[in-house]
């Protein structure tokens, strides 16, 4: 791959100042290039992890396009850095094929397989390498181009709906991190949180209206027990649900559940 297969973006790869800038509008405009992945930038002791995220079965098809983007990465990387790029590391959440030869001749670097992650550790050296076209004007021309581009996508849906939506999925196993949602939408944290900025709304804001939302829907269309209501609304336990339900609603879940069933509570 070549920066230039990639249009515009491939126009704002290249001219960022450097490598981790490059890297930065990966993670911030992935969506002009694909609906299916994201991109994240995480610093570490050792530099940073630049990590693909695609869920899905880590079938044949998934591994070797999972392993396309990670090389195009690479690629791409080595055509706009101003002196050799190499990796430290390369991981793999599929298993290992029957020789790593290929794939560490490629990448100059350790490669390992079967881990946690779909990701490049480059250096923090590395990332900090002035980017051969580099040129601060032109960053800004595309940045404000690809921000453009983004919100021309747009969204049938509105994004908080969004937001709710998935949180709402998730609660079962906790609250998520504003990150872990910002990725399922397509973007940056630090886009999501602006953007709902603009809409007057809190990350916060959305996940307690997702609490509040699937709490009534549990409680009028379900028999589960109000403890496993809680549980499911991501609450540790029924007092603390049963508290933020009168907040929400001015009465217990319980009593929310009868006059719902049409049944009259108790005096």
């Amino acid at each position: 791959m070549r920066c230039d297969d990639y249009g515009a973006f491939g126009l704002a790869w290249k001219s960022a100042t450097t490598l981790r800038g490059s890297y930065d509008r990966a993670e911030r405009y992935a969506r002009v290039l694909t609906s299916v992945s994201t991109y994240e930038v995480e610093p570490t002791a050792d530099g940073s992890f630049m990590h693909l995220h695609r869920s899905g079965e880590r079938r044949l098809g998934m591994r070797l396009s999972n392993e396309a983007t990670i090389a195009s990465i690479a690629s791409i990387s080595q055509q706009v850095a101003s002196a050799p790029f190499r990796p430290l590391a390369v991981f793999f959440k599929h298993a290992a094929p029957a020789t790593l030869e290929h794939h560490e001749a490629y990448f100059s670097c350790p490669v390992y397989f079967g881990t946690d992650r779909d990701a490049l550790l480059v250096s923090t050296e590395t990332l900090r390498m002035p980017n051969k076209l580099g040129d601060p004007g032109l960053s800004r021309f595309f940045e404000t181009h690809l921000e453009a581009e983004v919100e021309a996508l747009g969204d049938a849906i509105p994004l908080d709906r969004q937001v709710r939506d998935h949180v709402a999925t998730c609660l079962s196993e906790g609250i998520p991190a504003v990150s872990d949602v910002a990725r399922h939408l397509g973007m940056s944290g630090r886009t999501l949180q602006r953007r709902l900025a603009e809409q007057g709304v809190t990350y916060q804001t959305m996940v307690d209206e997702a609490r509040r939302q699937l709490a009534k829907r549990l409680l009028q269309q379900t028999n589960f027990s109000l403890i496993e209501v809680a549980f499911m609304t991501g609450f540790s336990g029924q007092s603390a649900f049963t508290r933020a339900f009168k907040r929400w609603a001015g009465q217990t879940p319980r009593s929310y559940r009868l006059q719902a069933q049409g049944i009259s509570s108790p005096s």
